[in-house]
């Protein structure tokens, strides 16, 4: 307030300046003075955006501000979690939404605005998983070999939609890596012409990641070594070919992946010309979907 006093009362200074200034300190001292509202009360105006974006069906709007109610670090009400459980359920995580709506129902009890909605929900989560999640690992390599066997007539939409329904994901790069990192593991390289199985592992099995910068990141580990020797190698996918070659040695008993750089040999698995074109399909929509930035 002193320097109010000295500005007002000062000479050098035009009228309509001092005004100005005055209401400018005003404006910025109020800012400085607003009190910020307990957490509770700030826990009840953002169930309150909650509530009308969901009404609107603007699910990304609802996980903003239930980010917000999570940095509160409090207890949130029962229903934050039905609200959860809807933007997971467009996020296809399944698992996470069913925790979510079990937390709803456990809290709210049965009197609860959407108990049996989430009741319902959780039965239609159940029935969706069940069949997956108890298949035997003979009949999910059946169903995985068909998926592979039949996609060559399938067109991208239909390739995608599979591969995502295989695995139980809406994401399309995580049922791409997935599925290659399955007939990796299936179709390791021996050295003779059987598959690795249950009672003999052993072989050198490929797998593949990717990197925070978009990189595939093959790893070699080699079961035939005690201990086991693992070997990484690092591929760049921007300014790449994504048509991929491979070729099988009957012979040799086995097949290669070519790089898209260079055609030299980069991944390696038993001999199975099925597998090979699959993993190579695999990769290259993968390599063109990261070259896009896609996330789906």
């Amino acid at each position: 307030m002193q320097i109010l006093k000295m500005i007002s009362s000062s000479k050098v200074f035009p009228k309509t300046h001092i005004f100005n200034l005055l209401l400018t300190f005003l404006s910025l001292h109020s800012i400085d003075q607003a009190i910020a509202l307990p957490d509770d009360i700030e826990m009840d105006r953002y169930m309150l955006s909650v509530t009308s974006y969901a009404e609107e069906g603007r699910l990304d709007k609802v996980e903003f501000y239930l980010e917000k109610i999570e940095a509160l670090l409090i207890e949130p009400p029962a229903e934050y979690y039905y609200y959860q459980a809807k933007v997971l359920n467009k996020k296809g995580d399944m698992q996470k939404e069913r925790e979510a709506l079990e937390k709803y129902v456990s809290l709210a009890g049965k009197e609860a605005k959407y108990y049996k909605q989430a009741l319902v929900a959780i039965t239609n989560i159940e029935e969706t998983a069940t069949p997956k999640k108890h298949l035997t690992s003979q009949s999910k390599q059946a169903a995985l070999l068909k998926a592979v066997r039949e996609d060559k007539e399938s067109s991208d939409a239909e390739y995608a939609n599979n591969l995502k329904q295989l695995y139980l994901t809406n994401s399309f790069n995580d049922a791409l890596i997935r599925h290659i990192n399955e007939i990796l593991a299936t179709n390791a390289y021996t050295g003779t012409k059987f598959k690795p199985s249950k009672t003999n592992n052993g072989g050198v099995v490929y797998s593949i990641k990717i990197t925070p910068n978009k990189e595939i990141l093959t790893l070699r580990n080699d079961k035939n070594i005690t201990p086991e020797r693992m070997s990484t190698e690092k591929l760049k996918v921007f300014g790449q070919n994504h048509f991929l070659n491979y070729e099988c040695n009957y012979t040799k008993s086995h097949c290669w992946i070519k790089k898209p750089d260079n055609y030299s040999k980069w991944i390696q698995l038993g001999y199975d010309q099925t597998a090979a074109k699959a993993v190579s399909k695999a990769l290259s929509r993968l390599i063109l979907s990261l070259q896009h930035n896609e996330t789906h």
